[in-house]
Parts: structure tokens; sequence; C-alpha cells
């Protein structure tokens, strides 16, 4: 009599979980580790009292982008059972997603839209990129149809193309200091279809660099304009210039208003800051109104508009300063194009109440 064995089929039982492989599993791991390390150390930084240490205040700009990476990342580390990596996920991102809806989630603040408003006026933003020429974006200026358009990085170059495009005769009233690219790209310009009662431009740090300013009238509305580029925080000598720009910043906007002369104060240009950096903050800490929040566009980005490989970001923006609480209101905040341009233009459309 012989003993039939039935086959163990167990092990072709389905186990439910897909199957990773041991190494793809171990580079999974590594990758869930540095994400939690990196979303803590720019959780870290938030927490800080002071502005970013160079080289981590260029760094810091991308702090939204951490904290969606970190968000991601909780899917694996639950997948692997990481429980230490998990839990350090959850600490960064409890201090990085509060600081990062505090400027995207602005929308249910906003002010409701004035139904009679004395004036309007179309500010629009742009930084040439000093060296790149572009008639696309010469013509964007001409045909955007805004009252005052506030440029940053003016050179000399450019200034004869917009002059052969028509753009001055659209603009004909304006104050510039433009420079040669092959001098420094910190040439600043601001360009106005509207009379100029006042105009002048300003050393807005040391080493020199300049910021133009502008007074106009809108239907009888006294308004002044900056227009501001501010070097970006890369190395330890610029980060010292860049928050003495802020600090300057502030204060020439404040004396403005202080001084009883303008319903409103407009600082629009390339701020070389995101809203998550530093600088930013403190601006609107002080009371300063950011647009694009305004609006509820605060994930909104301006560069680096497909020059460079790099994850996109907002530098450009348009802060504003009332004399009387609620008379300026943000209509609409667009991104325009920018031509070769390493930024999209800012266009924003406002009006005023008594």
């Amino acid at each position: 009599m012989t003993n039939e064995v039935e086959p163990n089929n167990q092990a072709a039982a389905p186990t439910g979980r897909a199957h990773v492989h041991p190494r793809g599993k171990a580079w999974l791991e590594v990758a869930v580790g540095f994400v939690a390390f990196f979303s803590l150390v720019f959780a870290s930084l938030r927490l800080l009292p002071m502005q970013s240490p160079y080289p981590l205040a260029a760094l810091e700009s991308e702090t939204h982008w951490v904290a969606l990476t970190a968000l991601l990342t909780l899917i694996p580390a639950w997948r692997l059972r990481a429980k230490k990596r998990g839990i350090a996920l959850l600490v960064a991102l409890v201090v990085l997603v509060p600081w990062c809806l505090e400027w995207t989630l602005t929308w249910a603040a906003a002010p409701p839209t004035p139904t009679a408003p004395v004036a309007r006026l179309r500010v629009m933003s742009t930084n040439l990129l000093a060296p790149r020429l572009s008639i696309d974006l010469a013509h964007e200026i001409r045909d955007s149809d805004a009252d005052v358009v506030l440029v940053q990085e003016a050179s000399d170059e450019w200034w004869a193309l917009l002059e052969a495009e028509g753009v001055f005769t659209r603009y004909p009233h304006r104050i510039e200091e433009t420079h040669s690219y092959r001098q420094d790209y910190m040439g600043i310009a601001i360009l106005s279809r509207l009379p100029i009662t006042d105009s002048l431009i300003v050393p807005l740090s040391d080493p020199y660099i300049p910021i133009a300013r502008i007074d106009v009238q809108v239907s009888g509305l006294p308004l002044r304009l900056y227009s501001v580029h501010t070097l970006p925080p890369y190395f330890p000598s610029y980060l010292e210039t860049h928050l003495a720009q802020f600090a300057q910043i502030e204060r020439m906007a404040r004396e403005d208003i202080a001084s009883g002369d303008f319903h409103a104060v407009l600082l629009a240009g390339d701020f070389n800051a995101t809203p998550t950096s530093r600088s930013y903050r403190v601006l609107r800490e002080a009371g300063f109104i950011a647009a694009h929040e305004r609006v509820g566009r605060g994930f909104a980005f301006t560069w680096p508009n497909g020059v460079f490989w790099l994850p996109p970001m907002r530098l450009d923006h348009l802060f504003m300063l009332e004399r009387e609480p609620n008379t300026t209101h943000v209509l609409l905040v667009r991104e325009g194009v920018g031509g070769r341009s390493d930024h999209r233009p800012l266009i924003v459309d406002l009006a005023f109440t008594r």
C-alpha cells in the first residue's frame, strides 16, 4: 500500500503584500531616512528666532517643497514600518505645514471687493534678465495695459530695445538708472503712462544698489510706488546686505505713510525672498499686505520660468502699506509669460476707496 502525500500549497498562497527586492527596500529605507532628517533640519530652521545662516538661508526658499516631500514620504515610511522615521516626519510636518498654510490658504480672510471704488490702477512688475533681450517680453510690456511698469535689471541694451519696439511711446513718463549687463544686473526703472509728480532713485544699500520711486495721482489719490530689487542671500556678505535692504524698505515705506502725504505705498519687484523666508515674514508682520495672499494665490510661482532646472518658487511680490485700513483692494493678481527672462512678470489690478 502506497502512502500518497498531498502537495503543500501554502507557499503559493497570496500574502496580500507586494514583494520588494531586498536591495530596493534598503534604498527606500535610506531615502525615507534622508527625507526625515532633512525635514527635521528645515523644521528647526523655522523655529530659529533669526534669519537662517548661510547656506541654509538660500535653501529655506524650498520649505514648501520639503513639506510636500515629507508628507508624501509618510506612505513608504508606513509601508516599511519605519516607526522612528515616521515620527520624525510627523514632528517636522507639525512645524512646516502651518508655516506653509499661513501664506497659501489666505482667501478666507480676503476683504470683499469694493462696489464703488474711487480709483483703479494696474501695476506690472518685471525682471528683464539684463543680458537676454526678448522682443516678446518687450511686446508683453507694451501691450500689458498697465498704468505703471516697475522694471528690474534695466540694462542699456534693454532700453534700446524697448525704445525701438515702441514701449516708450506707450509709457512717456519714466525714471531709470540703466546699467550695462557687463557692469552688473542692478539697473532699475519705472515706466508710467500717468504723469509723474515726483521721482527719485536712491541707494538701497552699501555696496550701492539703487531703488526707484515715483509719485502719481490716480483720480486725485496720491500714491507712491517703488521698484525693488534686492540681493539674493546666497553668500554671507549678500545675506547681510539682503537683511539691511529689507530693513530700509520697511523704514522708507513707514516714513512715507507716517507723513500723511499718500493714500497708499506700493512696493513691487524681485525681492529675492520666497513667502517662507524670514525677510518676507518681517514685512508681513510689520503690516504690509501681500497682493498674492490677499486674493488667495499664495502658491503662485514666478521663478525660474524654465530657464534653470530648479523647483519653482515666488520671488516677485507686490506689497502694500495703507494710510487707512481696507482702502486698498486687490482685484486680480496674475503672472505673465516673461519671454526669455528667468522671471514671470507680475500683473496686479488694484482699486482704492476713501
